[in-house]
């Protein structure tokens, strides 16, 4: 039978059709005698592109004058226009408005040139990369790397790695260039050898181009605003500052999207193409073509870069040679992370058989034979050899990370709403606690320590350690930021519609202050030692209601609770009907119009830990219809979505196992929700943005 697809999938092949049958209709495909005549043609030539751009309206940087007219070309500072009278006329540039000089800025540099150089941060404004400039891409083959063996089973080796003394960056302020409204913030790159920061700006929606900003941390002033390339984007420098690493974010006609890696020298304000290549298409192994996008890269050194495909494999390439070292894989979905000197690599992984990934996609005879077993790997980096292990209680999730901190002495995991922290030195955890209901959190995205005792969650959830809570919310932050010796370099808004880059130490001494009256153990409402009655309302037959509760309650047990007939401490565990949710869906292959509603009635499994009535922390887990159908033979489609829906429903038992309960459980005191503390000190220019939590 044929299978059916939820309509939220939009196939490409029936919108080009219609596309191309409208474009017919109403002109939208160009004739060949229109294509030099348009302004966005790459092949036209500069006379071309100056004639068929539009007339426009001119005002000075007075406002007090204007007129319409094309521009012609810029000659000497002077902006030639053509005006509707066929007359030309010269006009200082810096006399227009700022958002003429930014579209002649534009204008010149689409057509300007090529040059086999172009500016890296602090050279002049240029034109993106032509492709004769790009680097020549290189045939590698990440197979032939050495995998590693990740069991666990090598004696304990990790020291704290530190970072070097000199590279402190100090605290600064760099006001921006303005950019388009389309440019979108990708990264901030830190050089602490230069004591520079690259702040990284692409524009996805209409130019597809890169920009850098280089800002100078020690004279707080910006050194240039360079275009970069077009379609493609800095994601990191190389600690000596002599190399840039760039991905590839469009790649045309190629299917492999995100795939391609390039490198570049950098020489003072210029970079030089180097090397290209895609880590993940190996030519001799097609079958593993499943997977070949970059989802993060990195130097580890001068003269090495890692690479970490979608599905978790992990490779360590020497460059500029690009030649692969070892390999392994994490954990599905997620990310590993450099010790502040960049000598070890923590990393998630999962018990592997040779030859899978970590999600359980099949590569093929020729994946190379890694072997791990579940828990948190510490690497050095250079060799690839194990310097210790940790080992956690269930598989990671594909949401989950890790961090080490500054000073290489704690490790922290977090995960669906749980923080761990391990001391590097005994190896025990000392802290294992969850979250409670006050302050929903996000899955996690990025985990990075900013003390010894505390972590930034999301760049926006400051939690306190050692009293198990957060503790202060960051508005502002939550798009890239970079962290390095306790300072959080971020974006904010500036004057005229500019941005800055800005500096803050989390946590700054407000913030310390409103929570150095509380001590952790009298913020605890559950801790070992507690009696904890179970509630189950739930329906089933006797053995199956047995065999969950017997599972929640060696659990407690595990955790160092008392688990009581009664107690104004319950866990309350519940299956009840939820939403019903409308849903469309369409044939195979058919437009989505065609789609019919169906109403789905789900099923939410609720278990929640309540004191005195209250509850305090609550797992839920709900049914959802699909987004695929496969209809069985003379099935319909309720018919097919009721069978599906009752599959669900008697798998919500096999749930109770799985579900994490908190050993520690803290309170965030009144006076922190309530707002009840002092604004943070901002320039007197800009009024805090922070609030409290």
């Amino acid at each position: 039978m044929s299978a059916i697809g939820n309509t939220q999938r939009i196939y490409t092949w029936w919108l080009a059709v219609v596309l191309f049958a409208c474009g017919i209709a109403f002109g939208w495909v160009a004739r060949a005698d229109d294509v030099a005549s348009d302004p966005d043609n790459p092949f036209a030539t500069s006379e071309e592109k100056a004639a068929a751009a539009p007339f426009r309206t001119w005002n000075d940087n007075s406002g007090k004058f204007h007129i319409e007219a094309k521009l012609l070309r810029l000659e000497d500072g002077q902006v030639v226009l053509h005006r509707r009278d066929d007359k030309e006329i010269s006009v200082p540039l810096d006399k227009l408005c700022d958002a003429d000089q930014k579209y002649v800025a534009k204008f010149t540099a689409s057509n300007s040139a090529p040059t086999a150089e172009k500016p890296a941060a602090g050279g002049v404004d240029a034109a993106p990369v032509p492709d004769t400039t790009r680097p020549k891409l290189t045939a590698t083959d990440f197979t032939a790397a050495r995998p590693l063996d990740l069991t666990g089973s090598a004696e304990w080796k990790y020291l704290p790695d530190l970072a070097l003394a000199g590279d402190k960056l100090p605290a600064s302020r760099v006001p921006l260039k303005p950019v388009d409204f389309f440019d979108r913030l990708q990264s901030i790159l830190l050089l602490p050898k230069e004591k520079k920061a690259f702040v990284i700006f692409y524009n996805d929606f209409k130019t597809h181009v890169s920009q850098v900003q280089a800002c100078n941390l020690v004279s707080g002033q910006l050194d240039t605003a360079a275009v970069f390339a077009r379609d493609e984007t800095p994601i990191d420098i190389s600690p000596d500052g002599a190399l840039v690493l760039a991905r590839v974010e469009r790649a045309g006609s190629d299917d492999n999207k995100l795939s391609e890696l390039r490198l570049y020298g950098r020489d003072g304000n210029k970079v030089k193409p180097i090397q290209g290549w895609k880590p993940f298409i190996a030519p001799t192994s097609p079958e593993h073509e499943v997977d070949t996008e970059i989802s993060w890269a990195a130097f580890s050194d001068a003269h090495h870069v890692l690479t970490l495909s979608s599905f978790g494999q992990l490779v360590y390439w020497e460059v500029p040679n690009v030649r692969p070292v070892w390999s392994t894989t994490v954990a599905f979905g997620t990310q590993p992370t450099f010790s502040a000197g960049r000598k070890y690599l923590a990393l998630l992984t999962k018990t592997e058989s040779a030859g899978n990934f970590s999600a359980g996609h099949p590569l093929g005879r020729q994946l190379p034979m890694t072997r791990s077993t579940s828990g948190i790997s510490i690497l050095n980096v250079a060799d690839g050899t194990e310097a210790g292990h940790l080992s956690i209680d269930e598989e990671p999730g594909p949401r989950a990370a890790v961090a080490l901190s500054d000073d290489g002495a704690r490790l922290a995991l977090w995960q669906m709403g749980r923080i761990r922290v391990w001391d590097m030195q005994s190896h025990d955890m000392v802290r294992d606690f969850g979250f409670s209901q006050q302050l929903p959190l996000p899955f996690p995205q990025t985990l990075v320590w900013t003390t010894d005792n505390h972590l930034l969650l999301n760049n926006s959830i400051l939690v306190d350690v050692e009293r198990r809570i957060p503790i202060w919310s960051y508005d502002h932050m939550q798009e890239a930021t970079a962290v390095r010796d306790g300072k959080v370099w971020y974006l904010e808004d500036g004057a005229k519609g500019s941005m800055v880059l800005a500096c803050a130490t989390v946590p700054n001494k407000n913030v310390l202050d409103s929570v150095a009256g509380y001590k952790p153990e009298d913020l605890l409402v559950f801790h070992p030692g507690m009696e904890v009655s179970i509630d189950l309302q739930i329906n089933g037959d006797a053995d199956e209601m047995d065999g969950i509760r017997n599972t929640i309650e060696e659990r407690l047990m595990k955790n160092g609770m008392k688990v009581t007939a009664d107690s104004k401490v319950k866990l309350l565990g519940t299956v009840e009907p939820g939403k019903t949710v409308t849903v469309r869906y369409h044939s195979w292959g058919m437009p989505p119009f065609s789609a019919q509603e169906h109403e789905v009635n789900t099923e939410v499994l609720t278990l929640s830990l309540q004191i005195n009535g209250e509850s305090v922390w609550k797992y839920e887990s709900t049914t959802s219809p699909p987004s695929f159908l496969r209809l069985q033979e003379g099935e319909t489609i309720d018919q097919a979505l009721e069978r599906v829906m009752k599959q669900q429903e008697d798998n919500l038992p096999k749930r109770w196992s799985s579900i994490w309960i908190p050993t520690y459980l803290a309170r965030i005191p009144g006076s922190l929700l309530e707002g009840e503390k002092p604004q943070l000190p901002q320039p007197k220019a800009k009024p805090s943005r922070e609030r409290t939590t």
